[in-house]
C-alpha cells in the first residue's frame, strides 16, 4: 500500500486544485483575461488522462466498466467494442480541447461561449446518442 496523499485520496481529486492554481499563476501576466476561458481543455484533458489510462495493457477500458454495471459479464466481442468506443471517446476528447483552446487563445469570447456552453454538449451527447444507436444494432439480444 502507497503511503501519503495519493494513498488516500486519487489524483483526480487534486485535479481541481491543479487547475485553480494554473488559472491564478496565469491571470496576473494574462491583461485581456484570456487565461479565464482555458477551464473547459483543462477539463477536456482531465477526461482524456481518466479515459486513456484505462486503454493500457491489463486495464478495464472505461467504457467496458460502464457496461459491466449494467450488463455484468461481457462477451469477448463487446469487450473489444468497449476498447474501440473508448479510443473514440480519447479523440473527442483531444478534438474538443483542441477546438476549445483555439477559440480560447484567437476567437471572439461569444464564440467561445457558445462552443464550450452549447455546440461541445450537443456533439458529446450526439456521440452518446449514436454510439447508443450503433451498441444496439450490433448486440442486439
Amino acid at each position: 500500500m502507497r503511503a501519503g496523499l495519493l494513498a488516500l485520496y486519487p489524483i483526480w481529486l487534486l485535479y481541481p486544485l491543479l487547475l485553480l492554481g494554473a488559472v491564478a499563476i496565469g491571470m496576473p501576466a494574462d491583461a485581456g483575461g484570456r487565461v479565464a476561458l482555458f477551464p473547459p481543455v483543462f477539463v477536456n484533458l482531465g477526461l482524456l488522462w481518466g479515459f486513456g489510462r484505462t486503454l493500457r495493457a491489463g486495464r478495464m477500458p472505461m467504457v467496458e466498466r460502464f457496461a459491466r454495471r449494467i450488463d455484468g459479464e461481457l462477451a469477448p466481442e463487446r469487450i473489444g467494442y468497449c476498447r474501440a468506443v473508448t479510443r473514440v471517446w480519447c479523440g473527442f476528447f483531444v478534438v474538443n480541447a483542441l477546438v476549445a483552446a483555439g477559440l480560447a487563445i484567437a476567437a471572439p469570447v461569444a464564440w467561445w461561449a457558445l462552443y464550450t456552453g452549447v455546440l461541445a454538449y450537443v456533439a458529446m451527447a450526439a456521440l452518446l446518442v449514436g454510439e447508443y444507436a450503433v451498441r444496439r444494432i450490433r448486440f442486439r439480444r
